[in-house]
């Protein structure tokens, strides 16, 4: 199999050369390894100077910032290879990610997308968690994607294998949807009649970390907004394609304002970025009584009320999917 690694970078020359390093050491298959470098201001050329002499590694620098979907998807539609790889460049593959994510979409033909579960890594590198999916390993149709869209991006993380001729020829991911670009993404494709293939096993690792300029309110109205794209967009073209019936999309979306309105209580309530995040929160909630009233909460000093709500419903998750695991294993 011919298989591409893409790698899109904005200032992270801390840990590109993981990533890099991660994309080349593959076994069984020799991989190409692509980086797109946006007008990074660190020390990225550097670093990907070390990697001038190696023939399988192509450097893309970019001269103006074009974002992180225009960076990535422009990248993704250069490679000639039969599996194209988004890794970003914060994150790293483990040497079987591409030998076993390449063999199940040879075994599933009918497949776009392989995923597998991830080690979560702090920015040291040290794994603090496993993400995975409550689901086993397996084939997963186009209509079963679909739905299971309404709540997320059903991933461990972002860091996936796609089948070059599934990918839309127009454009990869949507310019300017920086945030929720890889979920709409995945829900193109399906709309198009693709499965996914997913392999339990942690074969990426995911790091999470917090940069210096902490929580910022712009990021999280992008991210909103992004929200309110997949739902008004993409899941409404795809069902109605269906004929199937919206109003789901409706309650998922207002879902998913509630949701996000504890990310008030990471904002000073005199920040001018809060009254953009709560006209977002609106915005996807179309104005839903439950998201106002949580709002209101936060406006009122109660948003700790939400962090132990958020807290105990981690929780129950977290002990729903230990024991799932516990069952499927015995």
């Amino acid at each position: 199999m011919k298989v591409s690694i893409c790698i899109p970078t904005f200032n992270q020359a801390s840990f590109l050369a993981v990533a890099v390093q991660s994309a080349i050491d593959q076994s069984e298959v020799e991989t190409e390894v692509w980086v797109a470098d946006d007008a990074s201001t660190d020390n990225t050329v550097e670093i990907m100077a070390k990697y001038a002499s190696h023939s399988r590694v192509k450097y893309i620098r970019r001269e103006q910032n074009l974002g992180i979907a225009k960076n990535a998807g422009t990248l993704m539609m250069l490679p000639e290879s039969e599996y194209i790889v988004r890794l970003d460049s914060d994150d790293f593959v483990e040497p079987t990610y591409v030998s076993t994510l390449g063999k199940q979409l040879d075994k599933f033909p009918d497949a776009a997308i392989a995923h597998c579960s991830v080690n979560q890594v702090d920015q040291s590198g040290r794994i603090t968690r496993r993400r995975e999916l409550n689901r086993t390993s397996g084939f997963q149709s186009a209509d079963e994607a679909l739905m299971t869209s309404l709540k997320g991006y059903k991933v461990a993380a972002n860091i996936c294998m796609f089948r070059k001729s599934a990918l839309p020829k127009d454009f990869i991911y949507r310019d300017g949807m920086n945030f929720g670009e890889d979920w709409d993404l995945w829900i193109r494709i399906a709309d198009a009649g693709w499965g996914n293939v997913y392999v339990d096993r942690p074969l990426a690792n995911y790091r999470v970390w917090t940069d210096s300029a902490g929580y910022r309110s712009s990021r999280k109205v992008s991210e909103l907004q992004g929200i309110e794209t997949v739902f008004d967009v993409t899941l409404k073209e795809a069902f109605r394609q269906r004929d199937w019936d919206v109003m789901p999309l409706r309650k998922a979306r207002r879902r998913f304002a509630s949701q996000h309105v504890i990310s008030l209580t990471e904002i000073s309530s005199d920040a001018n970025g809060a009254a953009d995040v709560k006209k977002a929160l609106l915005s996807l909630s179309e104005n839903g009584l439950v998201c106002r009233f949580k709002i209101a909460i936060v406006n009122v000093g109660l948003g700790f009320i939400l962090r132990v709500q958020n807290q105990a419903k981690s929780a129950i998750v977290g002990f729903a999917k230990s024991a799932f695991r516990w069952l499927r294993n015995t």
